[in-house]
């Protein structure tokens, strides 16, 4: 239970996961997506190579640091990750 629920009467607009997002990806996307996830699971790496995996996603995504952060504060502000 999250603090916002104790309150009676208030509307909020606070994200409560991924699902929840208004924006959807191309079902094209969501699959290939689905297939790496699976794939980067199945192997069982360690965190130092998950880690490695994340940072070239970042890569090549283009964002420098400045943008990731701003990602990673709106991930936070909004609770949209799944665990």
């Amino acid at each position: 239970m999250k603090l916002v629920d104790l309150v009676p009467g208030k509307q909020t607009n606070i994200k409560e996961s991924i699902d929840d997002m208004d924006v959807t990806l191309p079902a094209q996307v969501e699959r290939f997506l689905d297939r790496l996830i699976d794939q980067i699971k199945g192997y069982n790496l360690s965190k130092r190579k998950e880690q490695l995996v994340i940072a070239k996603v970042i890569d090549a995504l283009g964002l420098d640091k400045q943008q990731l952060m701003q990602a990673i504060q709106k991930i936070k502000k909004n609770d949209i990750l799944k665990k």
